[in-house]
């Protein structure tokens, strides 16, 4: 229903908000030479908006590339999967979600040439591996530095082979006089070695 607004004003403050729905009432009130209320006043009882459609740029999201009108990401689904995005686990391959602040850390390191000890004592650029479980770790480093790559250092259990002389260690043990603890010590072994390695021997 079309309400009937006599005066030439009416019409025109009607005209020029339906061309131009972005214009300011002091815009509309300019142009046709009236107040800004009287603007007000004639879309009011038109039934028209009386406030100005501002029209938003849009943005584009950082994760999906969707456009968006809000200023980084389209939702919070976005915003969880651009802070936490998904890796694959270096162990299994599974994709797991880390934090992207690691991730950044890692690349740093990498990108300054950071070299660690692993823990058969030799030393290796570091290149940032991600693991989703602590046994996908234990896996790779047994590949990698333990008994699967090293045979030579025995064998996993109580089966390994220890890297000390248990005879020569008795018997200079019993030239020696020394407590067990003392002895320990002078020689440089754990004190529990000493004990498992002179089961038997007299202190």
């Amino acid at each position: 229903m079309t309400v009937q607004l006599p005066g030439p004003n009416a019409e025109r403050v009607l005209s020029l908000r339906a061309k131009n729905p972005c214009a300011t009432l002091q815009e509309v009130a300019a142009a046709v030479g009236v107040t800004r209320e009287r603007v007000r006043q004639i879309l009011l009882r038109a039934g028209e908006p009386t406030r100005h459609h501002v029209e938003r740029a849009l943005n584009v999201c950082m994760e999906c590339g969707k456009p968006t009108q809000k200023e980084v990401f389209c939702g919070m689904d976005c915003r969880h999967n651009h802070a936490w995005p998904l890796v694959a686990c270096d162990g299994c391959g599974v994709l797991f979600r880390k934090s992207a602040s690691d991730i950044n850390a890692q690349a740093r390191a990498r990108a300054a040439g950071k070299v660690i000890k692993m823990p058969d004592g030799a030393t290796t650029v570091y290149k940032g591996r991600n693991f989703h479980s602590r046994q996908c770790f234990g896996a790779w480093l047994g590949r990698t530095v333990g008994f699967v790559a090293h045979p030579e250092n025995g064998r996993l259990g109580r089966g390994r082979k220890s890297k000390y002389d248990a005879a020569s260690l008795r018997q200079e043990f019993a030239g020696s006089g020394l407590p067990r603890r003392q002895f320990a010590k002078f020689k440089g072994i754990p004190v529990g070695t000493i004990y498992k390695l002179l089961a038997g021997a007299q202190a």
